[in-house]
Formats: C-alpha cells, sequence, structure tokens
C-alpha cells in the first residue's frame, strides 16, 4: 500500500511524480521501477482515489467515497447509474423479505395505518419493497429498460431525482385512494410507481423513438397506454395499485415537460 503525499505532486505543478513520471490522467498511469514505489500487485492511493497494478503500470479504479454524506455522489459518483442503483437496493429488501418479513410488514409497506402510527418513511422505503420474485423481476426490468436512455439524457443526477419524486408521488396518491375508499389498514409496495414514471418520461422526451418489448415494436405513448389499460383491468382484483402507478405517471410526464420547457429556455 502506498499513498502519494500531496507535496510530492506540488514540487512539479500537481503532474509529475518520482523523477519525471507523467501522470496520465485518471485512467492510468506509469511510475518508474524504484526501490521506493510499490511493489508489484500492490494497491496505490492518490488523492483518495485508488489504484490497482503491477511493474509501475496503474489503472484507476472507481470507487464511491463512502465518506461522503451526499447520495447523489454515491449513487452517481465516476459514472454510476441511478436505476442500476434502485435495483440493487429492491434486491438488498427483496432478501430482507425472506429474513425478516415482520419486519419488512411494518417498516416497508405503504399505508395509512402506518402513518398515523408515526412510520412516515414508508413513503419510502416501500418503493423499494418486493415480497415476490415476479414482481421485483417485472420492476427491474423495466427500470433497466428505460433508465440508461433516460440518463444519458437527464444526467444521473436529474435521473434519481425522477424516481425519487415518482417514489413520493405514488405513495401520496396511494393513501388518497386508500382514504376515499376507506381502506386504511391495507397498503402497497413495490417500484412500479418509479417503473411508470420513467416510462411516461420517455413518451414525453422520445415520443417517436421506438421501444422494442416482449418482441413487439411499439410507439411510448402506446406502451404507457398498454400499461395504463393493464392496471384498470388489474385494479379490479385489488393486486395492483393503479392509484400509485397513476401518481408515478403523471409525476413522470410533469417532470420530463418542466426539462423540456428548461432546455427551450437555455437553448433561446
Amino acid at each position: 500500500l502506498y499513498n502519494c503525499k500531496n507535496e510530492e505532486m506540488k514540487s512539479s505543478g500537481g503532474r509529475r511524480l518520482h523523477d519525471g513520471a507523467l501522470v496520465n490522467g485518471r485512467r492510468g498511469f506509469r511510475l518508474p521501477a524504484r526501490s521506493s514505489l510499490p511493489s508489484p500487485g500492490s494497491l496505490l492511493i492518490l488523492f483518495g482515489d485508488l489504484f490497482i497494478g503491477s511493474f509501475g503500470t496503474w489503472v484507476y479504479v472507481p470507487l464511491p467515497s463512502l465518506a461522503s454524506t451526499n447520495p447523489t455522489v454515491l449513487v452517481c459518483g465516476h459514472g454510476g447509474s441511478a436505476t442500476q442503483a434502485v435495483v440493487m437496493l429492491c434486491i438488498v429488501a427483496y432478501g430482507f423479505w425472506h429474513f425478516s418479513p415482520r419486519l419488512m410488514s411494518r417498516h416497508a409497506v405503504c399505508s395509512v395505518r402506518a402513518l398515523q402510527e408515526g412510520r412516515v418513511w414508508v413513503l419510502f422505503t416501500a418503493c423499494f419493497s418486493h415480497a415476490s420474485i415476479a414482481h421485483l423481476l417485472h420492476n427491474s426490468l423495466q427500470l433497466l429498460q428505460f433508465g440508461p436512455m433516460l440518463q444519458s439524457y437527464l444526467d444521473c443526477e436529474n435521473l434519481l431525482a425522477l424516481m425519487c419524486c415518482a417514489c413520493l408521488v405514488s405513495s401520496f396518491t396511494s393513501l388518497v385512494w386508500h382514504v376515499y375508499t376507506e381502506k386504511l389498514s391495507d397498503g402497497s409496495l413495490g417500484a412500479s410507481g418509479m417503473a411508470i414514471s420513467l416510462i411516461a418520461a420517455n413518451a414525453t422526451l422520445f415520443p417517436s423513438t421506438v421501444v422494442h418489448m416482449f418482441g413487439l415494436q411499439l410507439q411510448p405513448l402506446h406502451v404507457l397506454a398498454l400499461y395504463i389499460i393493464v392496471d384498470l383491468f388489474s385494479s379490479r382484483n385489488e393486486t395492483v395499485d393503479a392509484s400509485a402507478h397513476l401518481g408515478g405517471a403523471l409525476c413522470g410526464w410533469a417532470f420530463a415537460r418542466r426539462w423540456i420547457a428548461w432546455r427551450s429556455t437555455l437553448w433561446w
């Protein structure tokens, strides 16, 4: 393990290290073979960044800083993916359902009764909670399908903001519906609200881009309409929370419209 001090870089403008070895960017560089350098196959820490390599050739390892208190840095730092981070949280939550179902049913299911008892965090935790593998796979596939294109256009931080907003809005609309129907103990869970927000945002931002889904080529608006129709029929047997999906879709549409308006202002 070798920790490069800041003073070693300052002597030559912060670009050279040990007898003129040029630091060639952050992706990788070479150091001359000297007894004072790390041995082959070791690690190198340079200004808090981690490098790994051997025989003087070092490659940058993109690890997020765990000391950061900003969640966007942990998720989006070093080219991270917002949707992959959400899917990983969903997988972890699915595992908790098998190890401690009582804990998850109390702290990861959004219901009016939970809010009355003071568990306000269920507005957020329920969006990552999946008790069945089919539910988890369905939502994960939708997130991973629409997420990369949206991230390339919105960037990781804005896509993460969209999904967090959709999470809270879908939980809120679900609560409103349960209050209206007087089903205060019924709860909802799952990332469907976030997934359909990406579908709605994709249909708003890229209305003419063909979507390949289940072996079919569909227009983005047709995909969104198909999901809404399926939700309406599925909500009859009370296995699908169509109100949460509607809230997520409205959030995705509003976010995308706001983004288009903002981009047009910058253009002019």
